[in-house]
C-alpha cells in the first residue's frame, strides 16, 4: 500500500505538531524546513562546456582512436591533466559529441546494403569499396560484417535498399592510405565538424595566403624566434603551462608566416612534441605528430622524400621516448600503406596536394609484427622503402633484440647490389650492426663490424661521383663509431675525408659545409676531446666569416666557442637555421 502523509487541515506534510507531553523545541526548529543546497562532490567537480572542449581531442584520442576503456581514459585524464568528471558525466558528453564504440544493428545493416549497392552500380569495373564513418570511428565493410556476426539482426528486420543516409553516418571510397576518422565525408551532404588538433585555437580556421606578412600582430620571423626562446626559458624555470602556450604560439607563427611543413615549422613541432614527452604527456605529443603528419601528406603526398623523412623522425622520437613498440608499429603501418598504394601514383611530379590522410599514432595500441617478414623486407632498390626497413631493424636494435642481426645482414646484402643508389643505406645498416654488437657486449663481432663499416665507407665514396648531404651524414655516423682510444686515428682520417668531400662538393663556405664542420666538432666535444674539436670549429669559423659576415650570430657563436673551449647553443636563430642542415639541428642544441 502506498505510503501517505496524514496531516491536520491547513498543515503541510513537512510541518510538525508537538504532542501535549513533548518538550517544546526552539522556535527556529519549528520553522518550515529549508532544503539544504546540494554539496558538490570534490572527487567529481562540475566542468564548463569550454573546459570539456579543451580536453575533447585528448579524450577522443584515448577513448575512440586508441580504444582505451572508459576507466583507462578516466585514469589518464585524472593523473596527467587533473580532469576528474564522473563516469556518467563522460557518458553524457559522449552522447552530445556523437561518439560510440558500438554499431547499432540497423546502422550496420544499412552500411552493408549501401556497400553492396555501390558495387552493383559499377558493373564491369574494379570493385567499389566503401568505408563508413559512425560514432567518431572508421568502419570498413569487413569490420561491419564482424559486428553483425557478433550481434545478428533479428529475423524479419529489413532495411530498404533506397533508404536515405542516416544523419549520423558518412561514407566514401577509401584511398590507398588508411584515412583518419575525421577525414571521411558523405557525398550526399556536408560532413560533420572535424576534431583536429591545431597549434592554437585561433588557427583552426585560418587560411594561408601567399602574400601574408603578419600573423597575430607579429610581422617578422625574429619575433616568432623570440617566442620560441622564451618558451625554452620558461620550461627551464619550471613554468610549464606558460612554456606550453609559447611553444604553441611559436608553432602557429611559423605555420602561418612560412608554411605548415617548412623546416623551421618542423623544428618547433618536434620541440613541442619533445616538451610534452618530457612532462609525461604522450597523448599531447602524439596529437602534435599527427598534425605534422597530416600536413606533410596534404602538401607533399605519401611518397615524397619530405614525408618519408618526417615519418622516420617520428619513429626516432618514439625510440628516444622508450616507446620502441610504438616505433615499430608505426613503421609497419606505413609500409603496409605503401604496399597498398596504386603504383601509378608513386613518384608523380609535380607533387600533388593529397586528401588529408595520415597514419594515426596510437600510443597504447600494440600491433603484432606481420608474420610475412619476407614481404616487409622484400628486396628493393627504392631508397625510401629501404629507409623504412632500416627504421624497423633499428627499433629492434634499441631493445637489444638479436633478431635484428639477420634483418640487417639481409639489408646490407640487398643494398650492396645497388651501391651507387643505396650507398647511404649501406652505411646506415653497417652502423646499426655495430650498435647492436656493442649493446650485446660482443667485442669480437664489434671489431669486425667496425672494419667492415670503414671499408664500406671507402667503397661508397669511391663509387659515388656526386656526394649528397645525406650520404656525407651517413659517413659521419660511421666515423663517429670509431671515436675511441683504439680507433680514434681511423676516425680522424675519415672525418678529414668527409670534410674535404663537403668542400669539394658544396664549396668551402656553403651552409651544408659549415654544418658538417660544426657537426664533427660537436662529436669530439661531447667526448671531452677539445684538442680534436678545435680545428673543426676553426674551419667552420673561417667559412662563416666568408658566408655570413663578421657580425653574424653564427660567426660570433663560433668565436665564443673557441674562446671558451665549448660550443653551446640553447635556441638557434633564423640565420643559424639557414646555415645548418635541418637534418642535424638536434645535434647542435645543448
Amino acid at each position: 500500500m502506498p505510503f501517505a502523509f496524514i496531516t491536520e487541515p491547513g498543515l503541510q506534510p513537512s510541518q510538525h505538531v508537538p504532542a501535549a507531553d513533548e518538550p517544546q523545541r526552539p522556535e527556529s526548529d519549528t520553522q518550515p524546513h529549508r532544503p539544504r543546497r546540494k554539496q558538490q562532490n570534490p572527487r567529481h567537480p562540475q566542468y564548463t562546456a569550454a573546459q570539456w572542449d579543451d580536453h575533447r581531442l585528448r579524450i577522443k584520442d584515448l577513448y575512440i582512436d586508441q580504444n582505451a576503456s572508459l576507466e583507462q581514459t578516466m585514469e589518464i585524464m585524472s593523473e596527467q591533466f587533473g580532469f576528474r568528471p564522473s563516469p556518467k558525466m563522460y557518458k553524457d558528453k559522449f552522447k552530445v559529441w556523437g561518439w560510440s564504440k558500438y554499431l547499432p544493428k540497423d546502422r550496420a545493416q544499412w552500411m552493408l546494403n549501401k556497400a553492396e549497392q555501390r558495387i552493383r552500380q559499377h558493373p564491369g569495373t574494379k570493385k567499389k569499396d566503401t568505408i563508413f564513418g559512425y560514432g567518431g570511428q572508421v568502419w570498413t565493410v569487413e569490420r561491419v560484417r564482424k559486428s553483425t556476426q557478433r550481434a545478428k539482426a533479428t529475423e524479419g528486420e529489413v532495411i530498404a535498399l533506397d533508404a536515405p543516409t542516416p544523419h549520423d553516418i558518412t561514407y566514401e571510397t577509401p584511398h590507398a592510405i588508411p584515412p583518419s576518422p575525421g577525414n571521411i565525408r558523405s557525398p550526399e551532404g556536408p560532413s560533420a565538424p572535424v576534431d583536429r588538433w591545431t597549434p592554437m585555437p585561433s588557427s583552426r580556421n585560418s587560411q594561408l595566403h601567399f602574400l601574408q606578412s603578419t600573423w597575430n600582430g607579429h610581422s617578422s620571423l625574429a619575433e616568432i624566434e623570440a617566442i620560441k626562446r622564451e618558451a625554452h626559458q620558461l620550461n627551464l624555470e619550471g613554468k610549464v603551462q606558460d612554456a606550453e602556450k609559447r611553444f604553441r604560439e611559436a608553432l602557429a607563427g611559423f605555420e602561418n608566416l612560412l608554411s605548415p611543413t617548412h623546416e623551421d615549422t618542423n623544428a618547433v613541432g618536434y620541440e613541442l612534441a619533445n616538451f610534452y614527452a618530457e612532462h609525461d604527456r604522450m597523448v599531447d605529443a602524439d596529437l602534435v605528430l599527427n598534425w605534422m603528419s597530416q600536413k606533410h601528406v596534404e602538401r607533399w603526398g605519401f611518397d615524397h622524400q619530405k614525408t618519408t623523412t618526417h615519418f622516420l623522425h617520428v619513429a626516432e622520437l618514439f625510440t628516444s621516448w622508450s616507446r620502441n613498440d610504438d616505433a615499430a608499429t608505426f613503421l609497419y603501418r606505413v609500409l603496409d600503406a605503401w604496399d597498398k598504394r596504386d603504383i601509378t601514383t608513386l613518384n608523380s611530379e609535380p607533387p600533388q596536394i593529397a586528401q588529408p590522410q595520415v597514419i594515426p599514432l596510437q600510443a597504447t595500441t600494440r600491433q603484432s609484427e606481420p608474420e610475412d617478414m619476407t614481404r616487409v623486407f622484400a628486396e628493393t632498390d627504392d631508397p625510401k622503402r629501404v629507409d623504412y626497413q632500416l627504421g624497423l631493424a633499428n627499433a629492434r636494435v634499441t631493445t637489444n633484440n638479436e633478431t635484428a642481426e639477420p634483418l640487417l645482414l639481409r639489408l646490407i646484402e640487398q643494398c650492396e647490389k645497388y651501391p651507387r643508389k643505396l650507398g647511404s643505406q649501406i652505411l646506415q645498416a653497417r652502423c646499426a650492426l655495430v650498435d647492436l654488437y656493442r649493446r650485446l657486449g660482443d667485442d669480437g663481432r664489434t671489431a669486425s663490424a667496425l672494419r667492415l663499416a670503414q671499408k664500406a665507407l671507402e667503397t661508397v665514396l669511391a663509387l659515388t661521383a656526386k656526394k649528397t648531404e645525406s650520404l656525407l651524414d651517413s659517413c659521419i655516423r660511421v666515423a663517429k663509431l670509431h671515436i675511441t682510444e683504439v680507433y680514434n686515428d681511423v676516425a680522424e682520417d675519415m672525418f678529414q675525408r668527409i670534410g674535404d668531400e663537403a668542400e669539394d662538393t658544396f664549396g668551402t663556405d656553403d651552409r651544408i659545409t659549415i654544418g658538417i664542420l660544426i657537426h664533427i666538432g660537436k662529436l669530439y666535444q661531447h667526448r671531452n676531446m677539445w684538442a680534436y674539436a678545435q680545428p673543426w670549429f676553426e674551419r667552420a669559423l673561417a667559412a662563416s666569416m666568408t658566408a655570413n659576415g663578421l657580425e653574424s650570430a653564427m660567426t660570433k657563436r663560433l668565436e665564443d666557442a673557441l674562446e671558451n673551449q665549448h660550443y653551446a647553443v640553447t635556441a638557434l636563430t633564423h640565420e643559424e637555421l639557414e646555415s645548418i642542415s635541418r637534418a642535424r639541428i638536434h645535434l647542435y642544441v645543448s
